[in-house]
């Protein structure tokens, strides 16, 4: 009878769990014309299985009815939200619409979200939309771009078209902002509030917790959050809607008609003024049932009321399931459903012994009690959000349940107060120094946590993979296999082969006496070059989506350093040293050597105010020097060029033995004629291709002297500069050098006598 009432009630979770299966395999993997003829097979297996009528049949049936509905609705979607999209792409049109979001600035202009006949528009536009608000009514004229080759980027957030305005754009505020708008324009004072109240320092923190929007945190700051598995405070979701109705419940009391209607418009405000996330959506409907449950004398179940508010998510845009916010939302709520009970129940039993009833045994079961639930929420959501986390960030976080049981407390204590304060700044003036305090507090602690050498481990190296899969391997034998589980070997188990991954990768990295590592930071250089035991970094700077500084210092902090041995800047230019303060930040160098040029450079003031924080030996290289290794030595050559910053850089020769690696930065075929009248080059093993592979640097006389074993080409994918030139590459192909690329292959690792990896 229980079975028969519990598929009762999770008859709208099987049928949910269909519908998202139908509308992520068609969104990812089935081409329009199949969805058809899938759903008419799906409804043919529906029939049989009914007609079967076995007992057992009936949640396939429920979840085969979900993927018919699924994949009809994502065709009826298409049909009037994709299908109009497309006929427009390539047309100029005159576009009228309604702003409906605030305007955010980018490197080419502005970017606006308007809604145009029920669609909603990406609109680019230049210094004119800097004073749109939500709203607006305007007038265009403007180019149209279907996103159909980005469909998962921009799908997920409903918007299906893009436009360029061109000319003249006219917009008309209305007298009254429309009541579906108001949110937009409270989030706005509550920000501009949080940001008077608040230092600057902590105001960008704040609002990220508050609000949702991380617009105004530093790459630094972004960092930092991700690397200590904090991002979920930042989004506003459960945790946050729990904290502020568990203060309302306490207020007006629980299980009453009118405490639901009180907070019924406080979470819908919230939901709209975070901006309708789908975290958000699912807290707030996950919420809503929980409160109404008891009122109408129903089961409050998990599952079903996250199926549900999957399914309104999902209904009002199927694409949405395509989102990362979605998928760590949903994923992270499922852990938490089915796995932190009975997580936290064998934790319990493991931290509290069952006799004794003193003051200090009663203040330890209390302590116990906090430890087992953030551990038990902690590691159930990691267990299943890492998955996502490897495949869309890179990294698997190991500091994340120390970082949660630190910091959650005052992430609750940020959101109530800041929500209060930005709310009524001037009332409650007596929060704020609270508050200030426990923002500092968590600045502090996640940047402690994030310096810790392994508290994140990139995805991408082998041994961190298999000892992920390993964990899983486990966690999968503990849920299906029969029998008592044993907690404390299982936990030992995974502790010691963790302790063999990170010793297997060290070994592999530190194999043979020398090593190059050209990392992938997009249009720009960083190249590690290993030396023995020693570590040199070459240029820290490009485009990637990272700063190349996080970059370089996640490599490193992987490996248990927390340190470079020495660190070389070629030349000023934002793609070799845009990324060095955010590096400094991290890790310290041992010595820093600069050129000694540009003095008025606001980059290089701030990498010797970097560098002299931390208490780094700096060289400003007006001659060439020497720094001599146990083995090996490494020279740097002065500036040889007398104009354009590109020939005033240092070139890098590294030599272990007969082994060689040489990285001229970005000098032109004139300063490498310079560099050959020195005579001082030798044969090379190694070579990084001078500009990022320019058709104006590696020349064949310079070329032609070292003769490269190895050219390696640091460039950005698809970058505007051409890089790598077909001329640069036949002139290292010329001399036999094997051609190894950044923009195709990603970060290229060479160790002495092997080939990149």
């Amino acid at each position: 009878m229980q079975d028969k009432c519990r598929y009762g009630v999770r008859k709208l979770a099987w049928f949910t769990a269909g519908f998202a299966a139908a509308v992520g395999c068609a969104v990812y993997l089935l081409p329009a014309g199949a969805r058809l003829p899938l759903g008419v097979l799906c409804v043919c297996a529906l029939i049989l299985l009914r007609w079967i009528r076995a007992w057992d049949t009936r949640r396939a049936c429920c979840a085969l009815l979900g993927i018919c509905i699924g994949l009809g609705w994502l065709g009826v979607y298409d049909r009037v939200q994709v299908a109009p999209a497309v006929k427009l792409d390539g047309q100029t049109i005159r576009l009228t619409g309604t702003v409906t979001g605030w305007p955010e600035a980018t490197d080419y202009g502005w970017q606006v979200d308007v809604r145009v006949d029920g669609h909603r528009v990406r609109l680019r536009c230049d210094e004119q939309g800097e004073t749109l608000a939500p709203g607006d009514r305007i007038t265009t004229v403007a180019y149209c771009t279907a996103v159909r080759d980005q469909a998962l980027r921009y799908a997920a957030q409903g918007i299906f078209l893009r436009a360029k305005a061109y000319g003249e754009l006219t917009a008309v505020r209305p007298e009254r902002v429309p009541v579906i708008l108001l949110p937009s324009h409270l989030t706005r004072q509550l920000k501009e509030n949080i940001t008077g109240s608040f230092s600057p320092e902590t105001a960008p923190l704040i609002k990220a917790i508050v609000t949702g929007d991380r617009g105004d945190c530093s790459e630094g700051l972004e960092n930092t959050i991700r690397r200590t598995g904090l991002s979920h405070t930042t989004a506003v979701s459960g945790m946050h809607l729990s904290c502020l109705v568990g203060f309302l419940l306490l207020l007006l009391g629980r299980g009453k008609r009118g405490t639901f209607l009180l907070t019924l418009p406080v979470v819908v405000l919230v939901s709209l003024m975070a901006g309708c996330t789908p975290s958000i959506i699912r807290a707030a409907v996950m919420l809503m049932l929980v409160q109404l449950a008891p009122l109408f004398s129903r089961e409050n179940d998990g599952p079903t009321a996250l199926a549900t508010a999957l399914l309104v998510l999902l209904i009002f845009d199927p694409y949405s399931i395509a989102g990362v916010g979605l998928q760590l939302s949903f994923a992270s709520m499922a852990g938490l459903l089915f796995l932190s009970e009975p997580i936290r129940d064998r934790l319990l039993h493991r931290l509290v012994p069952k006799a004794g009833d003193g003051i200090l045994m009663k203040l330890y079961r209390r302590f116990a009690y906090v430890l087992a639930n953030g551990l038990s929420a902690t590691l159930s959501t990691m267990l299943f959000t890492t998955p996502l986390t490897a495949l869309y960030f890179g990294q698997f976080t190991l500091i994340a349940p120390v970082a949660n049981l630190l910091i959650l407390w005052a992430v609750s204590v940020l959101f109530c107060g800041g929500l209060l304060v930005g709310t009524f700044p001037g009332g409650m003036f007596w929060l704020t120094g609270l508050i200030e305090g426990a923002a500092q507090y968590m600045l502090g602690a996640m940047r402690w946590l994030a310096r810790f050498p392994f508290a994140s481990v990139p995805s991408r190296e082998p041994f961190y993979l298999l000892w992920v899969l390993l964990v899983y391997a486990i966690s999968l034998l503990a849920v299906f296999l029969p029998g008592r589980k044993r907690l404390l070997p299982t936990l030992t188990t995974v502790a010691l082969t963790l302790v063999a991954a990170v010793l297997l990768t060290n070994l592999s990295f530190y194999a043979g006496d020398m090593g190059v590592w050209v990392l992938d930071v997009g249009q720009g250089q960083s190249v590690l070059v290993r030396v023995e035991k020693r570590l040199v970094l070459v240029d820290c700077g490009g485009d990637a989506a990272e700063n190349a500084g996080d970059i370089a210092a996640d490599v490193l902090q992987c490996l248990g350093r927390s340190k470079l041995d020495v660190l070389v800047v070629s030349h000023y230019h934002s793609d070799h040293a845009n990324g060095v303060p955010r590096l400094l930040e991290r890790l310290k160098a041992d010595t820093v050597i600069l050129p000694d040029v540009e003095p008025d450079s606001p980059l290089r003031a701030q990498i010797l105010s970097a560098a002299r924080q931390q208490g780094s030996r700096i060289y400003l290289v007006q001659e060439d020097m020497r720094v001599p290794f146990a083995s090996g030595q490494l020279d740097i050559i002065a500036p040889l060029g007398n104009a354009d910053t590109n020939e005033l850089g240092l070139a890098v020769l590294c030599s272990l033995g007969e082994r060689d690696v040489l990285l001229t930065g970005d000098m032109g075929e004139e300063t490498e004629q310079k560099l050959l009248q020195r005579d001082i080059l030798p044969r090379v093993e190694v070579m990084v291709a001078g500009h990022h592979g320019s058709k104006y640097s590696n020349s064949e006389e310079l070329l032609e002297k070292v003769r490269p074993d190895i050219a390696v080409f640091s460039a950005g994918r698809y970058n505007t500069y051409g890089h790598p030139s077909a001329d640069a590459i036949g002139r290292f192909e010329a001399v036999g050098a094997r051609i190894y690329r950044t923009d195709r292959m990603g970060t290229v690792r060479i160790t002495a006598g092997k080939l990149p990896g």
